[in-house]
């Protein structure tokens, strides 16, 4: 069920990366339920924003296989396309840049997570502007972990009650999220809620107990695949 629209939304969805892991073509082009995986975060989020809110990072030499994949699959979607940069923080400045310069609330989201849900992101916005800081999803560590050293050697176990799977969307205050990305330059982060930390910012972690599997090999396609049927059957 669509979720009512969020005027004040804006959402960057990121779609570059070099998917060396995956072993052979862009794997955010893989099938994922007759559509490319990128697909389905444009179809889940798009729907939240107003029109001219929503935008799609994307390698720079890419930028035509991606609009034509989206007048196939999203015709009518009302989506921008921005090229990326050399590494994600760029492609993530590009696309807050692109956003309108009204929008209050940024969402960032990778596109090789096609299984995020609408409710989540709603849930990060409440969480957004009821604590006025950064929200991230993220799921609970349940395996044992362990610090090694160089050798391999088991050095210290390490509890796991507070540690956490960080996912994506991430959101946060639009200006702010803006100006820390502005602030750090060039620096190398895969994590955006990181970003907002190293400004002195608040994050706070939103707990998703939903599947939110990132795309990264073959193996992981082939989950997705039987996940996505799943969901679809019941």
């Amino acid at each position: 069920m669509s979720m009512k629209k969020i005027p004040s939304l804006g959402i960057v969805i990121v779609a570059g990366g070099s998917s060396t892991r995956f072993g052979g073509g862009s794997k955010l082009f893989a099938d994922l339920g007759g559509v490319p995986v990128f697909i389905h975060s444009v179809r889940t989020f798009a729907p939240l924003t107003a029109p001219g809110r929503t935008v799609l990072v994307v390698p720079a030499g890419e930028m035509e296989r991606f609009r034509e994949a989206l007048n196939v699959h999203a015709p009518g979607v009302d989506i921008r396309l921005v090229p990326g940069g050399a590494v994600r923080t760029g492609s993530v400045k590009n696309g807050l840049k692109a956003l309108p310069a009204d929008t209050e609330i940024a969402a960032i989201h990778d596109a090789a997570r096609p299984l995020a849900s609408e409710e989540l992101l709603c849930e990060l916005v409440r969480a957004v502007k009821t604590l006025h800081c950064g929200a991230i999803a993220a799921e609970r560590m349940i395996d044992s972990v362990c610090r090694t050293l160089p050798d391999g050697t088991i050095c210290e176990n390490v509890p796991r009650e507070d540690l956490w799977r960080i996912q994506t969307p991430q959101v946060f205050p639009c200006s702010e999220i803006r100006a820390c990305y502005e602030e750090l330059k060039d620096a190398v982060l895969t994590d955006d809620s990181a970003a907002f930390r190293a400004c002195g910012k608040k994050v706070v972690v939103v707990e998703n107990t939903s599947c939110n599997l990132k795309l990264t090999t073959r193996a992981d396609l082939d989950l997705l695949r039987f996940l996505l049927a799943a969901r679809t059957d019941d």
